[in-house]
């Protein structure tokens, strides 16, 4: 068997660290703040805090909400192994015949590659490697794990052990719809800042939309991509 070493990251408990920590720092700051408990921050000061912030958020993430994962995959079988486990969670490893794989998925969006598993009792697995723990292991098993099924379905012909690839998010209805939502929504808010005559220069609000229409331009990409009729 061929072994892989993958950081999977839980996308729940990623959010519960980010939200927990900023609710609790910015809250407790604002709170202070209001009842005149604390002095208004200078910028260093405030700069400090968000520092300080940003460093807590990034250390729980690696404490709770990454863990390692060995993968082993032969011709006829999934091994997945869990090193260690995500906060208050007991994972069993699983071990999967292929025949017993119904369909699966790779799929990538901004933070994460994703493999999902489908079994035919209709259990589901899912893998996410964020982008930021990157180390090609999570492209080769890609790679492996594709061959391999190529091979086993020519092996077994069209009965029901042939396993099929199914669709991404992208590739579904509800991505379209969500693709013309965003369009709508992107050219309505230049003619909205325009009629409120908005301070779009302001720091803030430039932050925003720019963060805005990156990721709404980079899943607009994304569909566009998939939905594309596929080479054979």
């Amino acid at each position: 068997m061929t072994n892989y070493y993958i950081r999977n990251t839980s996308p729940l408990m990623f959010f519960l660290n980010v939200f927990v920590v900023n609710v609790i720092i910015m809250g407790t700051y604002y709170i202070l703040k209001i009842n005149d408990y604390i002095p208004t921050l200078t910028t260093l000061q405030l700069a400090i805090l968000v520092l300080c912030q940003f460093s807590l958020v990034i250390y729980l993430i690696r404490s709770t909400a990454i863990v390692k994962m060995e993968i082993s995959l032969s011709d006829q079988r999934l091994r997945i192994k869990w090193l260690n486990q995500y906060l208050f969670h007991k994972i069993d490893d699983y071990d999967i015949l292929f025949s017993d794989i119904k369909e699966y998925v790779f799929e990538n969006d901004q933070n994460y590659d994703v493999f999902k598993l489908t079994l035919k009792d209709n259990s589901k697995i899912k893998i996410h490697q964020s982008i930021f723990y990157y180390n090609g292991e999570f492209d080769l098993f890609k790679k492996d794990f594709n061959e391999k099924i190529i091979i086993f379905n020519l092996s077994n012909g069209l009965n029901n052990h042939s396993i099929q690839e199914g669709k991404t998010f992208y590739e579904t209805k509800a991505a379209i719809v969500v693709y013309y939502v965003l369009i709508a929504v992107l050219i309505a808010i230049p003619i909205v800042i325009i009629i409120l005559q908005l301070n779009w220069r302001k720091p803030s609000l430039l932050a925003s939309l720019g963060t805005l229409y990156f990721s709404s331009f980079y899943f607009l990409l994304l569909v566009n991509q998939h939905q594309k009729p596929k080479q054979i």
